[in-house]
């Protein structure tokens, strides 16, 4: 069988100075991030599916622009490999714990957006639709 992980996380701040009344510059919007993780049981490899939304807000401090709101989406998948394992685990290196390998393309719908901080001073994109290919080591920890 399969083994199938939601993820859902949420943020939200609001900020006012309590002299002025005025709302602070740099407080986030409103942001959530959900997902689906799909790994076989058994298995090392896993495959995700997760979606990003923010909401815009004309609520900014004096001088800044308005941020826009955005949905973006992303597949990813991989494949982690683990020190003492059979097989490929095995080869490993002392000190490596395990490596992930990874690939995942950001941005599938390649929405035009800007980030949520990246518009106040300069209006520059995000990158649209990417590759992402890469590799995560992680080290043992030893307690002195």
């Amino acid at each position: 069988g399969s083994q199938w992980t939601p993820m859902v996380a949420t943020a939200w701040q609001q900020g006012t100075d309590r002299g002025t009344g005025q709302r602070l510059s740099f407080i986030a919007p409103f942001v959530a991030q959900t997902g689906l993780r799909w790994a076989p049981r058994g298995s090392r490899a896993w495959s995700e599916w997760q979606m990003r939304v923010a909401k815009g807000t004309s609520h900014v401090a004096i001088g800044e622009r308005p941020i826009s709101g955005y949905t973006t989406m992303a597949w990813r998948g991989g494949y982690e490999l683990t020190h003492g394992e059979r097989g490929l685990g095995a080869r490993l290196p002392g000190g490596v714990s395990s490596v992930n390998f990874h690939l995942g393309i950001e941005n599938l719908t390649n929405r035009l957006y800007r980030g949520l901080f990246e518009s106040l001073v300069q209006p520059v994109p995000q990158p649209g639709r990417e590759l992402r290919i890469g590799m995560t080591l992680n080290l043992d920890s030893f307690a002195h």
